[in-house]
């Protein structure tokens, strides 16, 4: 069991983060607001088995729209 995530940054309605952790999203989201000035916020988090998959295939639909590859 793993987590899927959406973060989203304040006052942007257009810029979201999709990820995954086996561990707990809102750690993730404490480490990613390390590296960036505005403040993030968790959109979406879901616990699935098969979490990392989804996050996959979410990329794939959604890659036209990929502001940056991590």
């Amino acid at each position: 069991m793993g987590f899927i995530y959406v973060i989203g940054e304040t006052g942007s309605t257009d810029t979201y983060k999709i990820g995954i952790s086996q561990t707990s999203v809102e750690d993730r989201l404490c480490t990613l607001q390390i590296g960036n000035p505005r403040e993030l916020y968790i959109a979406l988090t879901a616990e699935l088995e098969e979490y990392a998959l989804l996050e996959q295939r979410i990329h794939i639909l959604l890659n036209k729209y990929r502001i940056r590859g991590e």
